[in-house]
């Protein structure tokens, strides 16, 4: 039989050694799991409420609704699909996002609700090997952790555009702050400078038990093609490479071939499908 319900402080370990079935799929998930724990804390936006769907008496499922109105799925049993479809209509998540096997059986449901829907296919990608790429050299970049200036107006400013800009999210100043606030002190948020101005960040989105996973990668239009991505990923893998032998592991969109190019030269290797679902 099969049932589901909210996950309580009690639930905490069953849910992370079920996460850890495939940990590489789930580290965001996890990553907010392991640092925020699993009540639900609506001033934070990577907490929120975990239902867990469970089939006999073992957890089999679990849908995250975080206050930032991302939903996170992870399932090994499809015989709860169509419970999980229905919670995520019924909540009030903006995206969806989960392994390709997790959310394909879902889509069809969500669309018969929903109706039209975006659909995204991501690559999940892990550093292969144990180098790191040697980071830039060059004395004209000046590497910042936003955190420390989550108050700076300029940082505020650069992060709002790479947000609307790189990713066409409209936030608030409020949420940039929120968002540096919430960041671990294992999760620098690397903002770029050359010339005396921002031109690109990247930053740790989660730090499970064997991955930290780089994210919101992102230079400014104008400045593209200059090598700025390039040395602020490659600050972050070395630092990861001095995290107790974790790895560096990203996710980018199929269809960015330019990023996905990047990534290969630096030595990252495809291991997974992900599909995030925009409503």
């Amino acid at each position: 039989m099969i049932h589901g319900r909210l996950l309580l402080r009690n639930d905490t370990d069953k849910l992370t050694s079920f996460l850890m079935g495939d940990e590489a799929a789930n580290t965001f998930l996890l990553g907010n799991l392991l640092y925020y724990g699993v009540e639900n804390d609506r001033r934070n936006l990577r907490c929120g409420e975990y239902r867990g769907y469970f089939a006999d008496g073992d957890l089999v499922g679990v849908a995250a609704f975080f206050n930032n109105s991302q939903c996170m799925v992870y399932h090994t049993d499809e015989g709860i699909v169509n419970q999980i479809a229905s919670d995520i209509s019924d909540g009030s998540a903006r995206l969806a996002l989960g392994s390709d096997r997790c959310v394909r059986p879902i889509l069809p449901l969500l669309k018969g609700i929903q109706g039209r829907i975006a659909v995204h296919s991501q690559l999940f990608m892990e550093l292969a090997g144990a180098a790191a790429p040697a980071p830039s050299r060059n004395d004209a970049f000046e590497f910042e952790d936003a955190r420390a200036q989550s108050c700076s107006r300029a940082v505020q400013d650069f992060i709002l555009r790479c947000m609307k800009e790189g990713f066409g999210f409209s936030v608030s100043r409020g949420t940039v702050k929120r968002l540096l606030r919430e960041k671990t002190e294992y999760e620098p948020y690397l903002l770029l400078k050359a010339g005396g101005k921002y031109v690109a960040q990247a930053h740790i989105q989660a730090r499970t038990p064997g991955f930290r996973q780089i994210g919101g990668v992102c230079t400014l239009p104008e400045e593209r093609r200059r090598g700025y991505a390039r040395a602020i990923v490659a600050r972050l893998i070395g630092l990861t490479a001095h995290d107790g032998g974790r790895k560096a592991c990203l996710v980018v969109n199929e269809d960015n071939g330019a990023a996905r190019k990047l990534y290969e030269e630096m030595g990252f290797k495809e291991t997974g499908r992900l599909i995030l679902i925009d409503f």
